[in-house]
């Protein structure tokens, strides 16, 4: 059958393929639209404000070999790096009609199957065209078309056999070597081979033959020479991805990209300028916060001091963002390799030292053993008491440097000694025995009881899982609802503020109505309300978290960090054991001794938000951070917890009984009326409530169960989302607490779900001042006994009598107990009385002072454990740099203040 034979036949699927535009020269490719389509955040870009395809989209910005990797990646979940060619040269177009010569040897032939445009019944005709095995189609313009030369040629390249690749940063390396007896939580810089997602890159695309295991292998200086124009191939990838939404090629991208350079990182292979010309694409195609630029300055501050090349030394000339990131690592691990000396150094010193405490003991031993032997008058009497106690050893020093110095077993060998001396009768010696063994556990005893008022258990992290990758592609679906459904009005930035009005239910105020949007814009914002409640009703993103897990969420980062470890160690204190989850904006706020020493040894991590919200552009800060580390936790049930607050009790009792366990979700009031606009009820379309129903929300804590309430989460998400432009505004007209604090109750009231308000007043903590009370804490009660009282219809807040729940949190919040700050001048000053003399914090009002202190003194307890995170942290906090006498100052309130050195 001859090439341009042409035989009509009926399309089997509903819809012609979709027509892309590739390269500047405008070759034409084909996709079925199933393979789309699949892949939603991408497909609707593609399909932009409609829910069709463009007649050709359009992608002449991107090359022939991009594209060819991206259709692969399409139909084979894979791709692979073009692979020298050994069929003859495909002819030029103007040639048309003419046939590519086979090659000899050839044992057969194959046909290739291209669709043309279908007519208006939807016949396609189809082309057979002689094709030679293993060769690229050779293509007319309007067929898809593979890289020709002067395309470059790659050889196959080889896998780790491995799910988890070896480590590939050699310990003498140049750039490494002083880095090569630091602890991973103190590199400067991660090792490639443990960059993100890297493991995906040994999985084989569907439909990949596997090569046979007795097969001889390549070369491998083959395969290294020719592996450097694979970083711009994953790169050109990447880009494509990242700029179209692709989730799941941008990550197989950037692993292989990652694969590639931890294979070129120990040879001395040129990699210009394909590693100079990726690095300017994925630079000039990127937004700043991205992962493959993260890798790409990274590689080139581990290799800095080998990489050679005119290429890179004028992309350095050239400045940008590129050089900024670079210095910055640079810069990280000069200051790393400095702390590694810092530490040899310490050790060294301590290695001295513990061999003079060795050298001490062996004397000492040596010392007994001969009184043992001799005494003073060169013999026990054959039945005196031997004085025990009077050569005993310290062992509360000991016990209490148990974790520095090793124990000398002296005991034993005082026993050993005594035993095989004759001058002593055998059941003399078991007395003795007796003695000394009770002797040694009254001191062990003593030891430990001192040790267990200030013991927190050093619990596991089981519940936790890295589920970054899942909340990716989750993340990428919801942005695209976000911004699908966004109130395309003018945003509501300037309005009369409303009054704040405090909350009374027996004269509530009226609502507040301050604002004045136009009505067209209100029924633009309603319609796309109505558009996200539908989505989310009826067939949202899947969020993935771990079921049937409880656990509590915070959000921290800069000078917060340090009030969150005062929180969490009171957590601790109340024996909980739940899990917590820390969120930081971006790694800017990660502080490696924090996240990876202090907060695991109290059952907590951090979590770097920007790594899941890099899937998908968007700006996000300050209050809109708490939704986001909700939705990203991995617990099924969650408590979120300012970092300033903390329970006074076991927060587990909470997620087993009512009212969770009857409506999902629970709330805290604030001191306010509610202020929220009755615009924002004609959008959400759902009457006002009444203004003496509850008290605004204060949003410091919340109790939330995915499960039931995601709906709700997720519509809080785009209130916040929404909140700076928009919704912030229409919640709370400009009265206090403007932010996030109405979000959740009502998107459950929009979403129809439960939930439960504390009702009983929220109560401000404070000492006496010549001008009233100083208040810079919140109490908030238990929400048990509160709504064992509503439901049988008593309401303290309405003026039923009934003993007061006790208080559950703390919220430390005005100002925050930053022990590096709390002693400076404030609005509120909680350690000083107006004369400039310490102080309590917390002494009224009284009675609730006395109750939330009946068993133990609360306010004590936090400022001990202040102290401590003001002394044995007071060297790591970042926030810290520059500050002086921390700890001394946080000594000198506790000594004024609590009699207690």
């Amino acid at each position: 059958m001859s090439s341009d034979e042409k035989t009509a036949s009926k399309s089997i699927f509903a819809k012609p393929p979709v027509k892309i535009v590739v390269s500047s020269d405008e070759r034409v490719y084909y996709v079925h639209r199933g393979t789309l389509e699949v892949h939603k955040a991408f497909d609707t870009r593609l399909k932009e404000s409609t829910d069709e395809y463009e007649e050709a989209i359009d992608w002449s910005r991107f090359d022939e070999q991009t594209i060819d990797c991206v259709l692969s990646f399409l139909y084979t979940a894979g791709y692979q790096a073009p692979q020298p060619t050994s069929v003859a040269v495909e002819e030029d177009e103007a040639d048309a009609g003419e046939e590519a010569p086979a090659q000899d040897g050839e044992e057969g032939e194959q046909e290739q199957v291209v669709v043309d445009e279908a007519d208006e019944e939807n016949d396609t005709k189809i082309k057979h065209i002689k094709i030679e095995p293993n060769s690229p189609p050779d293509s007319p313009r309007s067929q898809a078309s593979w890289p020709r030369s002067p395309s470059p040629s790659f050889p196959p390249r080889t896998r780790s056999p491995s799910p988890v690749p070896e480590p590939s940063i050699a310990p003498n390396s140049p750039p490494t070597q002083a880095m090569s007896d630091c602890d991973l939580n103190d590199r400067p810089l991660t090792p490639l081979e443990y960059c993100d997602g890297v493991t995906l890159a040994t999985e084989r695309a569907s439909g990949q033959k596997v090569e046979d295991q007795d097969q001889e292998e390549e070369p491998q200086q083959e395969t290294e020479g020719n592996s450097a124009p694979e970083i711009y191939l994953h790169a050109k990838v990447y880009s494509f991805a990242r700029q179209l939404d692709f989730a799941k090629l941008e990550q197989f991208a950037l692993n292989r990209l990652t694969e590639v350079l931890v294979a070129l990182e120990q040879t001395d292979k040129v990699l210009f300028p394909y590693l100079v010309d990726a690095i300017r694409l994925v630079y000039k195609t990127t937004s700043a916060v991205d992962d493959a630029r993260n890798l790409l300055s990274q590689f080139v501050a581990l290799r800095y001091t080998t990489l050679v090349g005119e290429d890179l030394d004028e992309l350095l000339t050239e400045g940008g963002e590129f050089v900024v990131d670079l210095s910055h690592k640079l810069a990280r691990k000069l200051t790393a390799i400095e702390m590694v000396l810092k530490r040899d150094e310490n050790l060294a010193q301590r290695n001295e030292e513990l061999r003079a405490e060795s050298a001490e003991k062996d004397e000492e031993l040596k010392t007994l053993r001969e009184e043992v032997r001799h005494g003073p008058t060169h013999g026990f009497p054959a039945f005196s008491f031997w004085p025990i106690t009077a050569r005993v050893p310290d062992y509360r020093r000991h016990w209490n440097d148990r974790r520095s110095s090793p124990l000398e077993p002296l005991w034993g060998k005082q026993y050993s000694a005594l035993r095989h001396s004759t001058m002593i009768p055998r059941s003399f010696l078991r007395a003795r025995a007796l003695l000394v063994a009770l002797t040694l556990a009254v001191f062990l005893a003593w030891a430990i009881l001192t040790q267990v008022k200030a013991y927190i258990p050093n619990l596991s992290s089981q519940t936790t899982a890295d589920l970054t990758s899942s909340h990716r592609e989750f993340w990428r679906e919801f942005h695209a609802l976000l911004e699908k459904f966004a109130p395309d009005t003018n945003p509501i930035i300037e309005y009369e503020k409303a009054s704040t009005e405090g909350f009374h239910a027996h004269n509530p105020p009226p609502r507040p109505d301050a604002l004045h949007v136009p009505d067209e814009e209100i029924a633009t914002m309603k319609e796309a309300h109505a558009g996200f409640v539908n989505a989310i009703n009826g067939s949202p993103p899947e969020l993935p978290y771990l079921p049937d897990t409880k656990g509590i969420v915070s959000t921290a980062g800069g000078t917060y960090l340090p009030v969150l470890v005062i929180s969490l160690r009171m957590l601790r204190r109340t024996g909980s054991t739940l899990p917590m989850e820390v969120f930081l904006a971006d790694e800017d706020e990660y502080e490696h001794h924090i996240c990876d020493v202090v907060l695991p040894s109290l059952n907590a991590r951090c979590v770097v938000l920007s790594r899941i919200l890099i899937a998908a552009p968007a700006r996000i800060q300050k209050y809109q951070f708490k939704p986001f580390a909700m939705i990203f936790s991995s617990f099924e049930e969650i408590l979120f917890l300012d970092a300033d607050a903390f329970p006074l009790e076991k927060p587990e009792q909470l997620f087993i009984t009512e009212p969770f366990l009857a409506k999902g979700m629970v709330t805290w009031p604030d001191f306010w009326a509610s202020s929220v606009s009755p615009l924002f009820y004609d959008i959400a379309n759902y009457p006002p409530p009444p203004m003496d129903l509850r008290q605004s929300t204060e949003s410091g804590e919340v109790l939330l169960s995915k499960r039931s309430h995601l709906r709700s989460l997720l519509l809080a998400t785009y209130y916040n989302y929404h909140g700076p432009s928009h919704y912030y505004a229409l919640l709370s007209q400009g009265a206090a607490g403007e932010g996030d604090k109405e979000t959740f109750v009502t998107a459950a009231a929009a979403m129809h779900e439960s939930f439960h308000q504390v009702s009983e007043p929220i109560c401000a903590l404070g000492h006496e001042t010549h001008a009233g009370i100083a208040g810079s804490a919140m109490a908030q009660f238990n929400p048990v006994q509160d709504f064992a009282l509503t439901s049988r219809e008593i309401w303290r807040v309405r003026g039923d009598d009934a003993p007061a729940p006790d208080v559950f949190f703390i919220h430390a919040n005005f100002p925050k107990f930053n022990p590096a700050t709390i002693f400076e001048l404030h609005e509120v000053n909680p350690a000083f009385t107006d004369e400039g003399e310490f102080t309590r914090a917390w002494t009224l009002p009284v009675d609730v002072v006395r109750g939330l202190n009946s068993r133990v003194d609360v306010e004590k307890g936090f400022w001990e454990e202040i102290l401590w995170t003001a002394c044995e942290l007071e060297d790591k906090f970042r926030s810290w740099v520059g500050f002086e006498g921390i700890c001394d100052a946080v000594k000198k309130y506790w000594g004024a203040v609590f009699g207690v050195d």
